[in-house]
């Protein structure tokens, strides 16, 4: 098993939280390093340029959208961010101005769970007993937000992409250094025929 399922595993495991997976963003920034490297030097290259414009061109590609990358996955984990305490501040007001409506409206995201009777009650009972596991509850059921959202103040989610980004556009990835080649075979082909 991928991990110990006793009680103290389990507690230990359920408050350190959930973990934090940049596997998206790896995966997004490699991609466009390899998409848009490839394009500006297949190209440069298929133009004709000199092998220094090739560099500079490559080059002046690499910083620019390397940092874009990193740049708008902070800005989106920001959005993401402020978004989530924007919601969050609706809900809590709402709990405030209107109880029974929110009270209704946890009643029916259990029912349509296939929750009913006595069993119902105790649930909605039990979830709007504490506020801020009330409004957790309407952030996760009413806007299919996750537990946590990842906080822009980490660098992390934009370090991973421009990583990858870098690792792939760069011709680091023996992958990418491969399909650069060929390419690059292929456009000279092309170009001088």
């Amino acid at each position: 098993m991928e991990h110990e399922h006793t009680v103290d595993a389990i507690r230990e495991r359920l408050a350190a939280g959930p973990h934090q997976n940049y596997l998206r963003d790896w995966i997004y920034g490699g991609i466009d390093g390899l998409v848009t490297t490839f394009a500006v030097v297949s190209g440069v290259v298929g133009a004709g340029f000199s092998p220094w414009v090739i560099l500079v061109m490559g080059f002046a590609n690499l910083f620019a959208d390397g940092f874009s990358m990193a740049a708008s996955n902070f800005l989106g984990t920001k959005a993401e961010h402020d978004d989530l305490k924007r919601l969050e501040a609706i809900e809590y007001r709402h709990v405030e101005i209107d109880p029974d409506g929110e009270r209704e409206e946890v009643r029916q995201i259990f029912e349509s769970k296939g929750f009913s009777g006595d069993e119902l009650g105790k649930i909605v009972t039990l979830i709007t007993a504490d506020r801020a596991g009330w409004v957790r509850t309407m952030l996760t059921e009413e806007y299919g937000l996750p537990r946590e959202v990842r906080s822009p103040r980490t660098s992390w989610p934009g370090l991973a992409s421009e990583s990858s980004w870098w690792t792939s556009s760069s011709g680091l990835s023996p992958s990418s250094a491969a399909v650069a080649r060929a390419a690059l075979r292929d456009v000279k082909r092309v170009a001088c025929q």
